[in-house]
């Protein structure tokens, strides 16, 4: 073989090789490729809608931890449930129908004036419940949608405010006029018609005229300018409008505020007011009619600075308050530091993902399934109220907010305010991940067409989470009076919580409806935000106390009605009472000796005015119960559900002085009414400028007195507190202490109590002679979903016995044993009974994880790992050294 040929042969093989190799990588590309595309598909097919419907608008700003596995199917524009609110969509559709396809004469709202026909609110008309239920239940035809309009027809005479009813919503070709039969009034008298942007933009006009004729006296006194100032001079006046009440003149008469327009500027009143009088639908008309200063009035601008430069009225000098970050009014963090260490906050996680689903605006919920709605004039809404496929309420909701004021001044002397009519759904506005809900919580967005030309959508307004109320839902340690137990156990009470805060003005209201596993459902609302106050007078002690220099807090009582349509089983109900009453009786063994216990009386109510239930009365009774006459339960009793309200600081005040008839349904604790398709809502809009004869007066509702046994039935609730300002009320009110709630228990619906199926149960017993302990979760899983969740103390670290105690003593040379799963946790909770001792030996979480590759450095007292080892091989020396160990804390 020549050297030529040995040389020739190895040169195919590496060709070979190279273009093997060239395949591979080419092979390899093209998978990595095909990989990442079928990763970017996945991730736009089922990321997007869940993205789309959580709306996490503050998650550049805020960080938000991963939400679990929750899917969400998004509302179909096109196709909405029956009880959805309008989509923007079918907004626009109607106010064009409206617009440029009716005779109506109607104007874009951007160009209307007082004198204008034009659109004030677009609204769902809500369906006939009938409709509804048989579209749900019979599987008839859905209802069709349709939209509720309120015009003002200022350029008519007579000038009024009209309603319509516009349909179908997605292609709208009809529409009727509203003629509702509780109206007191039809028309709607022009007067009543809420204030809106378009009197605002012309009463502004006003402001600045006369402003700019008092601009000595307001640079002198106040150092503030209207007309002429910029915002960063901060020597700007902001006017806040104040509708008083008229008794019986029909005027429309605005009062305006005059404040500084800093941040908080609530809290910055200059004890200067103007009073416009608009009563004329031609705003050139519009009229200053009185003046607010120094505690004086004056008929006009002209006659107030004519006594003013001649020192006729004493003049004011109010001083500028310390501007900046530590200014009183703002959010700013001031004062000493707490906690000292800026550590974080605890915060809930989804260990496992949401355990709720959302469809929609329809929620389901371990058994609980409901659908909500943000009403635009209301707020928020549950329908369909269902238990385990059973129905328990067809409609829970706020109908009205009202907060009466009382002062010294004429503001306050005269001015209630009805959140209805500046829309309390329209006010629900952003929520912040982690401050207002849970970051894990599940957010929406509502659309609302109100004092405005274009749909307006508010952005994660409403959430949706689980929540832990840091208390058991119930349970029990078995006592066998030996020192040790034969069981414990309980459950925690989890519950689905659906929230809406509304903005009216200075003040913020947390709209809860919480869902329990017990069957139970809690109607919460708190009141939070800004006070409404005044600038301080001598005469004003009385009705407020100065919670800051020249500020004055003003008492005032805020009320809440709620409308509860219960169908418990379905919509054929009756209502009973339980009232308690004491009784004497004989004793059983001893004679001559008498005793005193309690038996219940139950009633049923008959009807309407029967039923009534007024606040503070001392006779009213215990229990309320709505009930289904035929349905009862395994021992025959009526299936029902207990309302329950508890007593309302607010019934001395209107039983003395009486409630004006806007806030008559504030005098009745519960009322229940036979249920009518007109009777919607016990209040409106108009009530803020229509006070002494409202559009919507409750008591009609109660005067027909109509039969209410096997009926469809309506439970009217209202809830009330008083407030005296304190100087603890800046910058804001706090929600501590402040919540009211009313609540819907189970009685005798269930065959027992139904959260026994629950696996967030846990249960414990004994053995081996109580030296372990079998701890049940009923199959869940517990294992820590986040590494960075620091593993905390469980239920399997409970022991049940009392070494300790001084009655046995024979115990105390018996080791504490632990469960094999909790091993590794022992060394830091070896001692349940005594919480200083179990948290002496990690007495700060720096030392106790300094060491994060040996765990069981940490504990102070386990120096190494080969010690415990050691004494892990010997179980004789193992059980000597714990001994020891237990001694030493005993002593």
């Amino acid at each position: 073989m020549t050297s030529n040929d040995t040389e020739s042969k190895p040169r195919p093989k590496r060709k070979v090789d190279h273009i093997v190799w060239k395949v591979c990588t080419v092979f390899f590309c093209l998978t990595t490729i095909s990989l990442a595309i079928f990763l970017a598909v996945i991730y736009l097919k089922d990321g997007e809608p869940v993205n789309k419907q959580r709306n996490a608008r503050l998650e550049d700003r805020l960080p938000v931890p991963r939400t679990g596995d929750l899917k969400v199917k998004p509302t179909n524009p096109k196709y909405p449930d029956v009880l959805h609110d309008l989509t923007a969509e079918e907004l626009r559709k109607v106010r064009d129908y409206m617009i440029w396809r009716t005779n109506l004469e109607l104007v874009p709202f951007e160009n209307a004036r007082p004198n204008s026909n034009y659109i004030f609110l677009i609204e769902l008309y809500t369906p006939e419940k009938d409709q509804v239920l048989a579209y749900l239940y019979n599987k008839k035809r859905i209802p069709r949608r349709e939209a509720k309009v309120v015009i003002f027809h200022g350029a008519w005479f007579p000038h009024k405010v009209v309603e319509y009813r516009v349909w179908p919503t997605d292609s709208p070709a009809n529409h009727r006029l509203i003629a509702n039969p509780i109206y007191t009034r039809n028309p709607i008298p022009f007067n009543a018609r809420p204030l809106d942007k378009v009197q605002l933009f012309f009463a502004n006009k006003i402001l600045h005229n006369a402003t700019r004729e008092a601009y000595q006296l307001l640079n002198e006194s106040f150092g503030l300018a209207y007309h002429n100032c910029t915002p960063e001079s901060q020597t700007c006046l902001k006017f806040i409008p104040a509708v008083p009440y008229y008794s019986s003149t029909g005027h429309r008469k605005v009062w305006y505020i005059a404040v500084r327009d800093v941040e908080g500027h609530y809290l910055h009143p200059i004890g200067f007011q103007i009073l416009i009088n608009q009563d004329n639908v031609d705003a050139s008309q519009w009229r200053v009619d009185r003046v607010f200063y120094n505690g004086g009035y004056q008929r006009t601008i002209e006659q107030l600075m004519y006594k003013y430069k001649r020192n006729v009225i004493q003049k004011l000098k109010v001083p500028e308050p310390k501007y900046g970050a530590n200014m009183y009014s703002t959010f700013n963090r001031r004062g000493q530091l707490m906690p000292n260490a800026s550590k974080r906050a605890p915060q809930s996680f989804e260990f496992d993902g949401a355990r709720y689903t959302a469809r929609g605006q329809h929620i389901d919920y371990l058994g609980w399934s409901f659908d909500f709605r943000v009403r635009t004039t209301t707020g928020l809404q549950i329908f369909n109220l269902l238990y385990n496929n059973e129905r328990i309420a067809y409609e829970i909701s706020l109908q009205e907010i009202a907060v009466l004021f009382s002062g010294a001044d004429a503001i306050h002397k005269t001015h209630n305010h009805f959140g209805s009519s500046w829309g309390i759904g329209a006010s629900t506005f952003e929520l912040i991940p982690g401050v207002d809900c849970p970051a894990h919580a599940l957010f929406f967005d509502s659309i609302h067409l109100i004092n405005s030309h274009s749909p307006s959508e508010n952005k994660n307004c409403v959430c949706v989470f689980e929540h832990n109320n840091g208390i058991p839902l119930r349970r029990h340690y078995s006592d066998n009076q030996k020192g040790e137990f034969t069981f414990a156990g309980g459950m925690p009470d989890n519950v689905l919580i659906v929230r809406a805060v509304s903005t009216l003005n200075n003040a913020d209201y947390i709209m809860d409806y919480i869902f329990h596993q017990d069957g139970t459902v809690e109607v919460r609302i708190t009141p939070t935000g800004y006070l409404s106050v005044t600038h301080f007078t001598y005469d004003s002690d009385e009705y407020g106390h100065q919670i800051h220099d020249n500020v004055i807090g003003n008492l005032h009582t805020t009320l809440f009605h709620f409308k509860v349509d219960l169908d418990v089983m379905d919509e054929n109900n009756r209502i009973s009472t339980y009232s308690i009453r004491p009784e004497r009786i004989h004793h059983p063994f001893v004679n001559d000796r008498r005793r005193n216990q309690k038996r219940f009386e139950r009633v049923l109510k008959q009807n309407e005015k029967e039923s009534v239930i007024k606040q503070g009365d001392p006779t009213s009774p215990t229990y309320i119960l709505v009930h289904n006459p035929s349905s009862r339960s395994r021992h025959n009793h009526h299936r029902g559900y207990r309302l329950h309200v508890p007593e309302s600081p607010i019934g001395i005040l209107l039983n003395d002085t009486g409630v004006d008839s806007a806030t008559s349904w504030a005098k009745y604790k519960v009322a229940v009414t036979k249920r009518k398709a007109a009777e919607d809502t016990s209040s409106s809009i108009y009530t803020q400028m229509q006070q002494h004869g409202p559009i919507v007066n409750f008591e009609q509702f109660i005067k027909d007195d109509e039969h209410i046994v096997d009926e469809d039935i309506v439970a009217w609730v209202s809830m009330g507190v008083e407030h005296i300002p304190t100087a603890e009320n800046i910058p804001t009110k706090t929600t501590s202490g402040s919540s009211l709630s009313f609540f819907l228990k189970p009685f005798n619906f269930f065959q027992e109590d139904p959260s026994i199926s629950s696996t967030d149960a846990i249960n414990i017993t004994p053995r081996a002679r109580f030296h372990d302990v079998k701890v049940e979760r009923y199959g869940t899983n517990t294992k820590i979903a986040y590494e960075c969740v620091i593993p905390s103390r469980g239920p399997d670290q409970f022991n049940g016995t009392r070494w300790m105690t001084k009655a046995h003593t024979e115990y105390k040379d018996r080791p504490y044993t632990f469960d094999v799963d909790s091993r590794d946790r022992l060394s830091r909770d070896r001692y349940p009974q005594d919480r200083d001792s179990r948290d002496r030996y990690p007495q700060d979480r720096d030392s106790r994880d300094r060491y994060p590759q040996d765990r069981i450095s940490r504990d102070r007292y386990i120096q190494d790992r080969q010690s415990r080892d050691h004494h892990s091989q010997d179980r004789r020396s193992r059980d000597r050294y714990l001994q020891d160990r237990y001694s030493r804390h005993r002593h």
